[in-house]
């Protein structure tokens, strides 16, 4: 029968335990479980890999209020049932109906009753003396390791636990041994154990062999036959190989290998799985691959990883994880050596040419030379479709030469991160890169997102999409390849953005900036390359000049490096048209004063000072001060031809035919390149700007929305230039490119006409037109009410130029695209951007995304006795590289909601598309009614 715990240890034990752990603690190497379990106070938990493991074995767990409490001492009743669970794999014991109680102060209705009669009759524990057991008294290390030395099958009267007086030291040797102290620093096994302790020693106990006893007639010398008992670890009948408790037990066996892919990141691999290679199972046999069910996050790819599971007996891979099996959890081993680092941590092969090595933050790492059959060391976005491959030139392998090529090719000025794998010698073998770029949301609904520079859609359930992700976001976007870009998994994040004022900055080339400095604080620019010309659908800033000193930006970036920028400041809101002109400038009785339109199409009345320029009708200024006492400042003269020398602001002439006087590709006006933010001021009655009066009509546009357009033989236009030599403010006659606005075209659905409206002395009928997330609000001049002849009917689709006031003098300036008829048709309509195009009303047959083909039907038939119309008329074209998708409802007069160009409903027969083809013979515009209720001409 056991015996009590001796109450205190010898004076010399303490000694003889700290010789044992520094031993046990040399051959035992803490891992760290990435899976563990999270509790309130996770933090403070030491030895995470063993809560995880208790925990999910229900062996130990946390409390009602989440936390589990690592610090918090555990008792004998505690311990007991602990010991209890792991010796049933995990399940209560069956005690039978007939439970007596053992000791006087565990009652047989006592929690913990069923627990401790169990220890009990298995030798494993005993009272205190007195007939008590104390289920309350801390339990210390010591007494611990005896319970768990006794279920692995130690006898406690054989080895001296009980009866001795060196039991303590007796109980420390062989736990030391068994390892059961493992991972435990600084412990006082004779002090109070902590929760935390207790589930180390418990994973300790259930990684080590369990031990039987085996008897042997020993011939003395005289030749009498003696019985000797010897202690050894016990041999599994089935594998013939040593057992430990895990496997006894909970049937539970571990599997090291190297993780290597998960489902986001390899397309063989079912969703949810995890892939190791070059694994090995616990019983000795080794497995070159395993899949199965878990999540571990990418960051620990190319680390050894250890899975605990319990192997089906009879389905999947025997001894091998996988989908059959139960996996108890998976953890880092930590016996992978690697170095995490950025692309700019990476010394250049250039500034850095030590031979056979690379530098990564101040320290230098020798390449190890690769195998002969491994050359793919660089592994970008952890799939083998976009690695980098090296091999010497000379030899045709690949060497230590060319591997500290591949991974000194990573250096760059940029925050990608880049994380090297060392070998057992401490080597640089390989390295994952995560690259991560920015992009701008150009197309969103409920199931799918577009974004530029990312190639086609993708869907919001099956990727990592942050929620609320609108049109125009300016996002980070980062693709695990799977074999194919297409099979790409996705994660999503928005960008972060810093804004204020540009301080400074450092060019690298004439057109490509270092760094920029932004309120104090210095940014590099990714990769030092031009930074993207469009952001969040706002003109971006390539590279920074001097003219962007003093503005105020925002800049987005890409793991802290600037990727892209736009200037915020509204620096060309400080030109402003004059349109009207009276009175004397400086005269009390008759002050000057001028009516100017701003950029943003207001317009203003100033009285004018003396201090300053005096302006006339068509001249473009700047003013300060306030609108009753301005001073204003000449920037173009309209009045006055241009002269290099004695009138550089005036007006130019175009006398050698058509001028092209803006270029969308180049940005550039009359040659030159345009600000982000240059104002184009039209006057829409006057082909000639210096004869421009107070009766005329003016409107404001953003240059950089306009399309080309020319200025005809003898057409006059002034503007004006910054310090930087671009162009931040134009002003042009009504003829300029033929077409009034000359504006990107936007068509739309009319969803609602709202009520007459007036705005300064002008009365307007008020439309609302929306085109997919956009909405416009469209304002037409019915000073005379035949300016508004009904084209903005509800419900009809139209196209058009929308100017910066939203004000227009008739619905001249809309082109209706909804036949008037309730049947198809084609006919030649001469759209808002000076463009002609063949306008079609279709039935999409199919859609050919990667050859950018449409295939369509002109015509339908039926339905036939199935109820199934036929498209007739079968036409196949091209679509325009910057093809404009846009969908409506018809059913509801509103926009629609869809993703790509669907084929049209053979069950309803209805019209679902209109196309327009341009003069070169592609498709440039699609319209598409998403509510199948009715053809998309009907109205």
């Amino acid at each position: 029968m056991p015996l009590s715990f001796a109450p205190h240890a010898p004076c010399n034990l303490k000694k003889v335990l700290t010789l044992v752990l520094t031993l046990a603690m040399l051959l035992s190497v803490m891992v760290v479980g990435a899976g563990a379990a999270t509790f309130g106070d996770q933090e403070s938990i030491t030895n995470k890999e063993a809560v995880d493991v208790c925990t999910t074995l229900n062996i130990i767990g946390g409390y009602e209020d989440g936390t589990f409490r690592p610090t918090g001492n555990v008792t004998r009743a505690e311990m007991s049932k602990m010991i209890c669970v792991a010796l049933n794999g995990g399940q209560e014991p069956t005690m039978g109906s007939g439970l007596i109680a053992t000791f006087n102060d565990v009652a047989k209705d006592h929690w913990a009753a069923p627990y401790i009669e169990y220890c009990v009759s298995q030798g494993i524990v005993g009272g205190v003396g007195g007939g008590n057991f104390n289920p309350t008294g801390n339990i210390t290390g010591t007494q611990a390791a005896k319970m768990l030395l006794c279920i692995l099958g130690y006898n406690a009267s054989i080895q001296g636990y009980v009866g001795s007086d060196y039991w303590e030291t007796n109980i420390n040797v062989d736990a030391a041994q068994k390892g059961l102290y493992a991972g435990l620093t600084n412990l006082d096994a004779s002090a109070p154990l902590t929760r935390d302790q207790a589930a180390q020693m418990i994973w300790n106990a259930l990684n080590a062999y369990e031990v039987e006893y085996k008897t042997t007639l020993v011939a003395g010398p005289d030749g009498t036959l003696t019985s000797k008992v010897t202690v050894q670890d016990k041999i599994s009948s089935g594998l013939n190989t040593k057992i430990t408790l895990l496997e006894d037990k909970y049937e539970a066996y571990t599997y090291v290998g190297d993780f290597t892919a998960n489902a986001k990141t390899a397309s063989g691999l079912r969703d949810g799985h995890i892939q190791l290679t070059n694994g090995s199972n616990s019983i000795g046999s080794a497995s070159a691959t395993a899949d199965f069910p878990y999540d571990l996050d990418i960051q620990y790819f190319g680390e050894k990883v250890k899975v605990l599971y319990r192997d089906n007996k009879t389905e999947g891979t025997r001894y091998t994880p996988d989908q059959k099996d139960i996996i108890y959890g998976v953890y880092v081993t930590g016996e992978t050596r690697v170095v995490n680092a950025t692309s700019n941590d990476i010394e250049n092969a250039t500034d850095y040419t030590v031979p056979g090595k690379i530098k990564v933050n101040g320290t230098e790492y020798e390449v190890a030379t690769p195998a002969a059959t491994t050359t793919v060391l660089v592994t970008k976005n952890f799939d083998n479709s976009n690695v980098v491959t090296p091999a010497d030139t000379t030899t045709n392998a690949a060497t230590a030469a060319a591997a500290k090529e591949a991974f000194s090719a990573l250096s760059n000025q940029n925050g990608d991160t880049v994380k090297f794998i060392l070998d057992v010698n401490g080597k640089v073998a390989n390295a994952y890169v995560t690259e991560s770029k920015l992009g701008t949301v150009t197309a969103v609904n409920s199931t799918k997102v577009s974004i530029s520079g990312m190639g086609g859609s993708i869907e919001l359930d099956k990727n990592d999409v942050y929620s609320g992700i609108a049109k125009d976001d300016v996002v980070v976007f980062t693709k695990l390849y799977k074999g194919t870009a297409a099979d790409a998994y996705v994660i999503v994040e928005k960008a972060q953005a810093v804004s204020g004022k540009v301080d400074g900055f450092k060019a690298d080339t004439a057109t490509t900036s270092k760094s920029v400095t932004v309120d104090g604080q210095t940014y590099n620019v990714y990769n030092k390359l031009a930074m993207q010309s469009n952001v969040g659908d706002e003109t971006g800033i390539g590279y920074f000049t001097t003219g962007h000193i003093g503005e105020t930006v925002t800049l987005y970036l890409v793991n802290g490096y600037v990727a892209g920028a736009v200037q915020t400041s509204e620096s060309a809101n400080n030109y402003s048209l004059v349109i009207d002109a009276a009175g004397t400038i400086g005269s009390n009785l008759d002050p000057m004063k001028v009516v100017v339109l701003g950029a943003d199409g207001n317009k203003t009345t100033l009285t004018l000072s003396d201090k300053g320029d005096t302006p006339a009708i068509g001249d473009i200024i700047t003013y300060t001060g306030s609108n009753d006492n301005a001073k204003a400042s000449v920037k173009a003269d309209a009045g006055t031809p241009y002269n290099a020398s004695t009138a550089p602001n005036g007006y130019h002439t175009s006398t050698t035919g058509a001028l092209a006087a803006y270029d969308k590709t180049s940005k550039t006006f009359d040659g030159t390149v345009t600000a982000a933010d240059c104002v184009l001021f039209k006057c829409t009655t006057q082909a000639a700007v210096e004869s421009v009066a107070g009766t005329d009509t003016y409107k404001a546009y953003s240059i950089r929305n306009m399309k080309d357009f020319t200025l005809a033989n003898s057409e006059t236009y002034t503007y004006v230039t910054d310090s930087d030599g671009k162009v931040v403010a134009v002003f042009v006659g009504k003829n300029a490119g033929t077409a009034t606005a000359t504006s990107d075209m936007v068509i739309g659905i009319v969803s609602a006409k709202n009520d007459t409206v007036k705005i300064g002395d002008d009365v307007y009928n008020q439309y609302t037109v929306l085109s997919n997330d956009k909405s416009y609000t469209v304002n037409i001049d019915v000073s005379n009410p035949a300016n508004d002849t009904g084209k903005l009917a509800k419900g009809t689709i139209v196209a058009f130029a929308p100017s910066s006031d939203s004000l227009y003098d008739n619905d001249n300036d809309f082109v209706k695209l909804s036949s008037d008829a309730s049947t198809a048709a084609t006919d030649t309509a001469t759209a808002i951007d000076g463009t002609s195009y063949t306008r079609s009303d279709v039935l999409v047959k199919s859609y050919d995304s990667k050859e950018g083909l449409l295939t369509y039907f002109t015509g339908v038939t039926g339905p036939d006795g199935n109820g199934v119309y036929t498209g007739t008329g079968v036409t196949t074209k091209a679509l325009d590289d910057d093809c404009a998708i846009i969908y409506v409802d018809v059913d509801k007069d509103t926009a629609g909601e869809g993703s790509g160009i669907p084929s049209f409903d053979s069950q309803s027969g209805k019209y679902n598309a209109i196309i327009l083809v341009n003069t070169d013979g592609v498709i440039s515009h699609i319209v598409i009614e998403t509510s199948g209720e009715d053809s998309v001409f009907i109205k």
